[in-house]
């Protein structure tokens, strides 16, 4: 979970100053929170990733065009999962995971 992004911008600047040509960031939720533009404004990530799962990831995009920041859905692979589990299917499988 991305709130404000403060820490994960700390974790980013300390990568770079360790030598990282490049700093990649994924969460789940992403909140983006007061204080989110200084993250947004920092060169210091390539790219933020983070699902639909909440509304403030599509309005902290509206509101920061230029962010490096990348929406994934993740709808359909909820229903799917809940499908499954009303229907004794296996998670496992749907997402991938070998037994």
């Amino acid at each position: 979970m991305i709130s404000t992004g403060g820490t994960l911008l700390r974790a980013a600047l300390a990568c770079r100053e360790r030598g990282a040509r490049t700093v990649h960031a994924i969460a789940t939720h992403g909140l983006f929170g007061k204080g989110a533009s200084m993250l947004f404004g920092s060169q210091a990530i390539d790219r933020i990733i983070v699902t639909d799962s909440v509304d403030s990831a599509a309005v902290a995009k509206a509101r920061y065009p230029d962010a490096r920041l990348d929406i994934v859905p993740v709808g359909r692979l909820i229903g799917k999962a809940i499908r499954r589990l009303h229907t004794l299917g296996s998670i496992s499988e749907l997402i991938g995971i070998e037994h």
